[in-house]
């Protein structure tokens, strides 16, 4: 149930019929409270058959406003639940919805069971829609249901949304050292191991971090007296003439297979590690990893590995930044929250309205901003608000709104809840470079594109590196940053924006002219015309600082 909602009936007091006829009938009188409309039943058959009988807003509006621009079908919800709660009388209580989710009161439901020859699913809703047609179609069918005959039993429904059966039970993460207990390297290991179990939590809600006493073995990955662990995340620091190594493992207790293992050497002290660059970017590194290996070991029957499955596909689709992709990655991320409700899932989507926004068409730029604004408050307001949410806020804010204030505000609160976090670096860097604050931006950038430099995705911290480095004035950084972008992501268009504006500032016309093909490619209607005079395309700060002439060159 959506946060901030707890309301509930303490007997079922509304009686739902699937089976043949569609019927709603109260129960304590018998009153037929069937609605009328055909999209009002819809609605309630849509929530009826969805796990924990809610649903998201726009999965809802897909399905019955697909037609509709995101605005409209919001509209038409909205009237949808106001004319489906004066169908119900008094029983209109039992729908809940606030701006994210719709939902049914569980205990105030009950969905009557189909007997023999009851009739086809969902009879009597005639909704045009073909989304709703299709989602209707996948219920209907046999397999769906495990092969049962669907008028069996509802109970056997249940099949056809594996969400449905998804255990609530965290991911339990044990975190400790086998240094001896007191000394400088086993303190230090322990904060380190420590880290990564946090880090791990701020992408899969769902975790229980425990700490393992010092010197104790790690093969069971539990704290005595504990729960047992799923992962044991271990740390070993040994220090020998002014040489420090630290080695950190993160293992499958079950199975015991390594999903990460990486040692790092540092001349000093053990207490000087804990705050050094390769440190930190290992543990960074560690968790990133972790998480991305976590559905495949740990399967997919819980809520958070599911999530994080469903979440991990859509960055990897995001940060391809091809344009087919950012839907499908924005798609992902929507039923990611519906499983388990993480709002770093909220704060990824409002992200990538940001993305689109600055790529896409104009005429679709307000509906854009709509939803960002939409996600990153309700981001923002989530109880599990860690520090990467707070960060990806900050930067829809300062890239899509322009707002210097809130966006240093979000990344200030970011930065507070984890300094080491790359995402919260980068956050700040963009607000202060929007704040006209260009070498603490610089710096900013530089220390957190270090802390993610073994990243997966890194190449958006490079990206965000050459557009601090152009605004400052570093034009040889810029374009190595720039190359090291377009090379982890082929289809960044902003790189090779940067490339051809810098080649040709530096004379190098061939490759600026490369680099003008690769844009034709990726963009349909790329003109050098339009990215000098265009006041509206995507390259404010090249042209702020006056780098845009060098394409005459090329004229």
């Amino acid at each position: 149930m959506p946060e901030g909602q707890d309301h509930q009936a303490a007997t079922p007091s509304v009686a739902i019929s699937l089976y043949g006829p569609f019927a709603v009938r109260a129960l304590a009188n018998d009153e037929d409270l069937t609605p009328r409309p055909h999209k009002s039943r819809a609605v309630l058959a849509l929530l009826a058959l969805s796990p924990d009988f809610r649903r998201t807003r726009r999965w809802i509006e897909e399905r019955l406003w697909s037609d509709r621009a995101p605005q409209q079908a919001a509209g038409s919800l909205r009237q949808a639940l106001v004319d489906l709660r004066k169908s119900l009388g008094p029983c209109g209580d039992i729908i809940e919805a606030d701006r994210e989710w719709v939902s049914l009161t569980k205990t105030a439901v009950q969905i009557e069971a189909a007997s023999e020859g009851a009739g086809e699913l969902l009879e009597g809703i005639s909704v045009r829609d073909p989304a709703f047609q299709r989602w209707l179609d996948s219920v209907r069918r046999p397999q769906a249901v495990g092969g049962m005959l669907p008028a069996a039993h509802f109970a056997g429904l249940a099949a056809a949304f594996p969400a449905a059966e998804l255990e609530a039970e965290p991911i339990v993460i044990s975190c400790g050292t086998a240094n001896l207990p007191g000394t400088s390297g086993g303190i230090v290991a322990e904060i380190i191991a420590s880290r990564i179990g946090e880090e791990i939590s701020d992408h899969v809600t769902a975790c229980t971090v425990t700490q393992r006493p010092s010197g104790a073995a790690g093969q069971n990955g539990a704290a005595q007296g504990g729960p047992v662990a799923d992962l044991d995340v271990t740390c070993n620091v040994i220090e020998d003439n002014g040489i420090c190594l630290a080695f950190i493992k993160v293992v499958h207790v079950a199975s015991g297979r390594v999903l990460f293992a990486k040692d790092c050497r540092f001349v000093g002290t053990a207490t000087s590690l804990v705050g050094s660059e390769a440190l930190i970017g290992a543990a960074f590194e560690a968790s990133e990893k972790t998480v991305a290996k976590v559905p495949h070991v740990l399967g997919l029957s819980r809520m958070a590995t599911k999530s994080a499955a469903l979440g991990q596909l859509a960055l990897h689709k995001m940060f391809s930044f091809d344009e087919a992709q950012l839907s499908q990655a924005d798609r992902l991320m929507e039923q990611a929250y519906e499983v388990e409700g993480n709002a770093v899932h909220l704060a990824w989507r409002g992200l990538l309205q940001m993305v689109k926004a600055i790529e896409l068409s104009q005429a679709q730029r307000p509906e854009l901003h709509d939803m960002a604004q939409s996600l990153t408050n309700y981001a923002m307001e989530s109880k599990n608000g860690n520090s990467t949410v707070k960060a990806l806020v900050s930067q829809t804010r300062a890239m899509l709104f322009g707002d210097a204030v809130a966006a240093g505000q979000a990344a200030a609160q970011a930065l507070e809840a984890n300094p080491r976090n790359p995402f919260a670096l980068q956050a700040m860097a963009v607000a202060k470079m929007l704040a006209g604050e260009g070498e603490q931006a610089y710096q900013m950038s530089a220390l957190g594109r270090s802390y993610a430099s073994r990243s997966t995705f890194r190449h958006w911290w490079d990206a965000h590196h050459a557009t601090v480095c152009v605004a400052t004035g570093r034009v040889d950084e810029a374009i190595r940053a720039a190359e090291a972008a377009a090379f982890g992501a082929p289809s960044l268009r902003p790189a090779y924006r940067y490339l051809l504006s810098l080649y040709a500032h530096r004379g190098e016309l061939d490759r600026a002219a490369l680099m003008q093909t690769h844009l034709e490619k990726l963009e349909p209607g790329f003109t050098l015309d339009r990215m000098i005079e265009d006041p509206d395309y995507p390259v404010r700060t090249l042209r702020k600082t006056g780098l845009l002439k060098a394409l005459k060159k090329l004229q």
